[in-house]
């Protein structure tokens, strides 16, 4: 009964301490909800005033675009409009990535010594502004003829305020601050899980609620989301930065020495105290011995920091049933006279973030974090080359409506949302596969899904590379984790950092090739964009690979980090 008893308040305190500082999710949720919910609304709008006020066709011919029933002449008039609109949508992809990539250079260090919060903020407050600008020429265009160019405008603010390079900064730095190296792995999952309600809700929703109102309604209704998450994050979201989980350990945190005050308790002879301190490789005697037998003497013994962390965790975790508790640890100082003047775009801040990521760290470590951060690098530059093109694709090659669009992404994110929690509830917590190996068998179904993307011409064939790439969403979790596990928490914001200035700058390369390769392909095959994002994941699971044979070689150092 004692042994039921202890196992249930185990699992009782992991899920509490799961779920402590739940303050950011709710902001991603519905973040990524008003995103789905106007997204592909706003796509055909600017597919359809293209077409009326840039082509100008008459009203009618273009509503019908939007049919599963079109003629002829319709889907003339459509592959006519797609080079048109495919170099607008790679236009507003350039222009949202120019700013952010060069405020990467600054936030990551800004934020280890200045806070989380306030990149939040300021990237949230860009969101809110953009979305009123499109929500405002949205409603003009039901009264007028605007030139669909204004929406590229609209992006403005966003990009100027970093958009999503300054708040997945914030987001990441947030949560490697709340969590131990235990519970992050499943809280990156749980903020996956989130993303995926978020993507199927609003997704599934947008076209019910566009076929029962308007364009401009969805778009204001998505602005007004916004706005809600950007007030609670003003308002209620805490700064978390000096926080620290007292359970988080890294690999390279060094042995200080801690002095412990043992008074003796019998005065009246000569005694010999022995302590022993466990280190990783030997075990050593310290041997103290008290000169004075009429009273009580004070007796200093150095030991292991590391080791008494440890002792003092293995004693208590049974008793406790709060979740962590966090302790203030000071922030990471600038340097003399710079502490002063060092503001957000002071150049402090660059060299910080690179001498941080090009420090050379024991065992490789430094190794890893390039290898899985340019794996990274791959798989967000495959995204936002399908990005550009994807809608348009669909749209010539099945003839997809809104809504047979909007069902298809519904179970596009469905299917490997069930894959990651199946994945991390079977294969990593009963079978004790490594968060490596989750990585590289995500890559792995990547690279099967866009195979079969590139072959299908029949929508269940699109269905079918749904169901190929079941594990798709368990390599950013996988390769946050372990990023975050293996650099203390005063770097994480410079890592997190410089791996979103790469992935920022990927846009100027990917939308642009993707869009030539898709115009160049549109009349034979639009679908051959996938085969190259086989190839680029393939060449992520290389990347990947490598960091599984450092892990392999240093398996004692990356046992528990990467376990």
């Amino acid at each position: 009964m004692a042994e039921k008893a202890s196992l249930a308040q185990l699992r009782s305190l992991e899920w509490r301490r799961l779920f402590n500082m739940f303050y950011i999710e709710p902001v991603i949720f519905m973040l990524i909800f008003s995103s789905m919910l106007s997204g592909i609304v706003m796509r055909n709008q600017l597919i359809y005033q293209t077409c009326t006020v840039i082509f100008q066709y008459n009203e009618t011919d273009c509503e019908l675009l939007d049919s599963n029933n079109a003629s002829a002449e319709i889907h003339a008039i459509e592959t006519e409009l797609q080079e048109y609109v495919a170099d607008m949508f790679l236009t507003r992809t350039l222009f949202e990535s120019i700013v952010p990539g060069i405020c990467g250079l600054f936030v990551g260090s800004w934020s280890d010594h200045y806070g989380r919060k306030p990149l939040a903020i300021v990237s949230m407050v860009g969101f809110s502004a953009s979305s009123l600008l499109s929500s405002a020429i949205c409603w003009l265009s039901s009264y007028y003829m605007v030139n669909p160019w204004w929406y590229t405008l609209a992006a403005l603010p966003q990009s100027l305020l970093g958009g999503s390079c300054v708040f997945s900064v914030a987001v990441m730095c947030f949560i490697t601050d709340t969590t131990d190296m235990k519970t992050r792995p499943y809280r990156m999952i749980f903020l996956e899980l989130i993303a995926f309600v978020a993507h199927t809700s609003g997704s599934l929703l947008s076209s019910f609620v566009y076929a029962a109102t308007s364009a401009a309604f969805v778009q204001s209704l998505s602005c007004l989301i916004v706005v809600v998450a950007t007030l609670f994050i003003i308002f209620y979201l805490p700064e978390s930065l000096g926080m620290c989980p007292d359970k988080d350990e890294t690999p390279e945190a060094p042995e200080k020495e801690k002095e412990i005050v043992v008074t003796p308790e019998t005065p009246d002879k000569e005694k010999e105290i022995v302590v022993t301190s466990e280190t990783l490789d030997k075990e050593k005697e310290i041997v103290v011995t008290t000169e004075t037998p009429e009273k009580e003497k004070e007796i200093v013994v150095t030991v292991s920091d590391q080791k008494m962390n440890e002792a003092s965790t293995e004693a208590s975790v049974d008793n406790r049933e709060d979740p962590p508790k966090y302790e203030s640890i000071e922030k990471p100082p600038l340097e003399g006279a710079e502490a002063e003047e060092a503001g957000l775009f002071s150049f402090k801040h660059i060299k910080d973030m690179f001498s941080t990521c090009l420090k050379r760290r024991e065992n490789n470590a430094h190794t890893i974090i390039w290898l899985v951060t340019l794996a990274g690098f791959v798989s967000i530059f495959v995204g936002d080359g399908v990005m550009t093109v994807w809608y348009l694709f669909v749209r010539q090659q099945f003839h997809f409506t809104v809504r047979d669009f909007t069902i298809f992404n519904t179970v596009s994110q469905s299917v490997p949302m069930v894959g990651a929690i199946l994945g991390i509830l079977i294969l990593r917590k009963l079978l004790g596969l490594s968060v490596v190996t989750m990585a590289l068998l995500s890559l792995i179904s990547e690279v099967a899904c866009n195979i079969a993307r590139g072959f299908a011409y029949l929508p269940w064939h699109l269905y079918a590379s749904v169901a190929l790439g079941v594990f798709r969403s368990i390599e950013g979790p996988m390769c946050r984790t372990i990023v975050s596990n293996i650099v203390p928490a005063s770097d994480t914001g410079k890592l997190f950092a410089i791996g979103n200035i790469v992935q920022s700058f990927a846009p100027f390369v990917a939308a642009p090739l993707y869009t030539a390769i898709y115009k160049g392909s549109l009349a034979s095959n639009p679908g051959g964009f996938n085969f190259l994002s086989a190839a680029l994941y393939l060449i992520a699971f290389i990347l990947m690979g490598c960091v599984m044979r450092i892990k392999l070689k240093h398996r004692k150092f990356y046992a528990k980090t990467l376990k």
